[in-house]
């Protein structure tokens, strides 16, 4: 029998391998200067984190869960509501609703100080026509999720 090596993949990489194999989304990602545990605090809170990291919406609801599976219901500023499937791991979130495809991704640096942050976003509906929005809206999402990593969620959220 031979012995294969064995590789594994950090989430990042693999949310960098989910993007490449759905070419309607962007993805974007950044070195945050705040440890995995600060990040993925803000990036893995569903109902108070993602709100706040999210441009455009208002809030988060998860309606069910069921181990790593969740059912949301996320609601834009201007009122719209969207559900989603969605898988929650430290460090690994996806969902997808019958348009939209997202997805986060943290791994921390060797020394813990730093965490490498990945996010794409994507509609079906429209492909690659909204890259170049996406461009700028998941990087506003970027500079979110390092602000608030460094300073935590306001007490009044």
């Amino acid at each position: 029998m031979i012995d294969w090596p064995v590789v594994e993949i950090d989430a990042v990489t693999r949310l960098r391998a989910l993007s490449a194999a759905l070419p309607h989304t962007l993805l974007r990602e950044r070195v945050i200067d705040a440890s995995f545990d600060a990040v993925w605090s803000i990036a893995g809170d569903m109902e108070r984190g993602v709100p706040l990291i999210e441009a455009g919406i208002s809030s988060v609801e998860v309606l069910e869960r069921e181990a790593d599976q969740l059912k949301l219901v996320t609601r834009t500023v201007l009122g719209a509501e969207l559900e989603l499937d969605g898988v929650l791991r430290p460090g690994w979130f996806v969902m997808r609703s019958d348009r939209f495809d997202v997805g986060m991704a943290a791994v921390p640096s060797h020394d813990g100080r730093r965490t490498r942050f990945a996010h794409f976003e994507g509609s079906r509906g429209f492909g690659r026509l909204l890259h170049p929005l996406l461009w700028a809206k998941i990087g506003g999402d970027l500079q979110r999720v390092a602000r608030y990593a460094k300073g935590g969620i306001p007490a009044d959220r």
